[in-house]
């Protein structure tokens, strides 16, 4: 076995493993950086990401998880631009999007983006938004936008605001995503998606940090494995890089221990990559839960 410290990182290289690396000081990423492109992937994988939107994103989490905010509790962030972005701040190929509250707003998003595009319901109480109206996919024109803005809007009861995306392609559905339970803490998720993945329960779930060899393993282990490697005739898709969403869901996952919740369904996979369509994120404070396992004494009476 081949192991090597790296200096001037916290890292550490194992033959047929996984490196991760964090520099310590900037200056130190031209030179991980150069390792890196030096080193071969049969004796020495590692994972560097360089996150932009790294800090931007945690100082978000931590003013909504004080504990005068309502994320006192939980809370559910609201589906808009903004929450994708976030998620897209580490690395994570979203479909762009715009919120809206008019037909007029809708109209100039989805002229700006380039017909076609799809609406859908911006309220984040609406967990199947497809089963009450609150999708709209494959618009062509400003006429066929007219026509669904309101069912869309009026999805959940009064009218609400609305989501513009570009429509994206992919070959399937997948599910991917970061839960969390009070005794291993966070977990990566992966399995079939789209309407079906409560009805399959296709899923496989990991601890973090999760490494490139988890993340193979993590779909390969899929009952639905077949379909991603071209199953009767279909090209395979990009398996490379639903093994990089699923590392950089890692790294989200030990960064912001607060996500208590992050759902991206559908995550469009084909042989181009992986798009992340729709995402749903619940943080709450570290330790919010209770502990299920530890006993309490109680006053004698």
């Amino acid at each position: 076995m081949f192991v090597q410290a790296i200096p001037g990182a916290d890292a550490l290289a194992i033959d047929g493993g996984i490196v991760r690396i964090r520099a310590v000081m900037p200056q130190d990423r031209d030179r991980l950086t150069e390792l890196y492109r030096r080193s071969s992937p049969e004796s020495l994988r590692m994972r560097f990401f360089a996150l932009p939107g790294e800090r931007t994103i945690a100082a978000e989490v931590d003013r909504l998880c004080r504990p005068a905010s309502p994320a006192e509790h939980g809370a559910v962030l609201a589906e808009t631009a903004g929450q994708l972005a976030g998620v897209a701040s580490y690395g994570i190929p979203v479909v762009p999007a715009l919120r809206v509250e008019s037909v007029a707003d809708a109209l100039a998003a989805a002229d700006g983006f380039g017909y076609p595009v799809a609406l859908k319901a911006a309220d984040p109480d609406l967990v199947h938004k497809s089963d009450v109206g609150g999708v709209a996919l494959h618009l062509t024109g400003p006429e066929q936008l007219r026509a669904a803005y309101p069912g869309v809007s009026g999805a959940a009861g009064p009218a609400g605001p609305v989501l513009v995306q570009p429509m994206a392609r992919g070959q399937l559905e997948l599910v991917a995503g970061v839960v969390h339970d009070p005794q291993f803490g966070s977990l990566v998720m992966i399995g079939l998606g789209g309407v079906h993945t409560d009805l399959l329960g296709d899923r496989s779930l990991r601890l973090t940090p999760v490494t490139d060899l988890d993340a193979g393993r993590m779909w390969r282990s899929l009952r639905a494995a077949p379909l991603l490697t071209g199953y009767r005739g279909a090209p395979p898709v990009d398996t490379a890089a639903v093994q990089d969403l699923l590392c950089r869901l890692g790294r989200l996952a030990e960064d912001l221990p607060e996500v208590a919740e992050l759902d991206l369904n559908p995550v469009l996979v084909g042989p181009d990559g992986v798009a992340v369509v729709d995402a749903k994120l619940r943080l709450a404070p570290v330790g919010a839960e209770p502990d299920r396992i530890l006993r309490h004494l109680r006053a004698a009476g």
